[in-house]
């Protein structure tokens, strides 16, 4: 009897993805001083992927998603000086 063995079990991952965003950013000036600013972006994401094994595929494996998102970045800047300057962002992200 053998305590282990070694079992070749072909698997073959395939798979395509596509991701398409459109981006729009739009700095205001209050004067000399005071800068706002803030962009969008909307994103469009498909995936179809799955595997093979001994040349079957996995159906409880397979993956066809189609994804939507909108993240946003905005900012306000402050020049108190010319020494000194404040300012405050925030942004959302997507992965």
């Amino acid at each position: 009897t053998s305590i282990a063995q070694i079992r070749y079990l072909p698997l073959t991952r395939y798979g395509t993805s596509k991701e398409e965003s459109v981006f729009g950013n739009v700095t205001l000036h209050f004067g000399e001083a005071t800068e706002v600013s803030s962009g969008l972006r909307k994103i469009w994401y498909k995936t179809n992927s799955g595997l093979l094994v001994l040349g079957q595929d996995q159906a409880n494996l397979r993956q066809d998603i189609s994804l939507k998102a909108t993240v946003y970045t905005a900012s306000i800047k402050q020049r108190l000086n010319d020494n000194l300057m404040v300012y405050a962002s925030t942004g959302s992200s997507w992965r």
